[in-house]
């Protein structure tokens, strides 16, 4: 587990890879896949974002320096409505 989530190059390794490299051909994928699991290991799939345009990069570097000077105590009263 420690040897999976220590790089992120290491959470790309086929659970087949990884029975090569650590266990020496020891123990199937599919042992290593069930183990990693009942350890809370999960793997999914990276879902991909637009790249930001233009206008909207604009808008974010405005409220940036609209709001640089602001203090921790100004952000703590700030309620994000995007948070869940």
């Amino acid at each position: 587990m420690e040897f999976v989530i220590a790089l992120t190059k290491n959470c790309r390794i086929t659970f087949l890879q990884l029975s090569f490299s650590l266990f020496d051909k020891k123990y199937g994928e599919f042992a290593i896949r069930s183990i990693l699991c009942r350890l809370g290991y999960r793997r999914y799939v990276a879902i991909r974002k637009p790249p930001i345009s233009k206008k909207n990069r604009q808008l974010h570097l405005n409220f940036t320096f609209a709001y640089i000077n602001w203090t921790h105590e100004q952000w703590y009263q700030i309620l994000w409505s995007d948070e869940t």
